[in-house]
């Protein structure tokens, strides 16, 4: 906010808070193909970071966090387990049940947005949502400084 002019625009894609079902099976794809992604950290880790992780011992859990207004990606260790990340010398221990989360999705209402772009020293001047309200561009300017 604070590099933009008065007459400067700032256009922001969010995705918006929409039922959890419709969340949640967004994450937990059918197909399997969310759970691939998820699963290739583990991967490029042992790629980049010469570690040792199994993802055979490790499955995909997604899930709403209504309090954070996120979705949330974890791994979760099929059994106790201990791995290598030899590039960092260190070993980490995962016990039966325990995750790794790898990644936060954040969901917006327009309140939240709105909040997010108060931080941010901006305002949303315009909404341009979808049809279904479930994603909306965001046209936001710098709000106006005091003193």
């Amino acid at each position: 906010a604070r590099q933009m002019g008065a007459e400067d625009r700032f256009i922001l894609g969010i995705d918006m808070v929409k039922p959890v079902q419709i969340l949640e099976r967004a994450y937990n794809d059918s197909r399997g193909v969310t759970a691939k992604f998820n699963k290739n950290i583990l991967d490029v880790l042992n790629r980049r970071l010469n570690a040792d992780f199994d993802s055979g011992l490790f499955e995909h859990v997604a899930f709403y966090n209504a309090e954070e207004e996120r979705v949330e990606m974890h791994l979760r260790a099929t059994r106790s387990l201990v791995v290598n990340v030899k590039d960092l010398g260190l070993k980490v221990r995962l016990r039966e049940g325990e995750t790794i989360r790898t990644e936060i999705c954040k969901k917006f209402t327009k309140a939240s947005a709105a909040a997010m772009a108060a931080e941010a020293g901006m305002k949303i001047e315009r909404w341009h949502p979808d049809i279904k309200g479930w994603f909306s561009l965001l046209e936001l300017a710098a709000a106006k400084r005091k003193g």
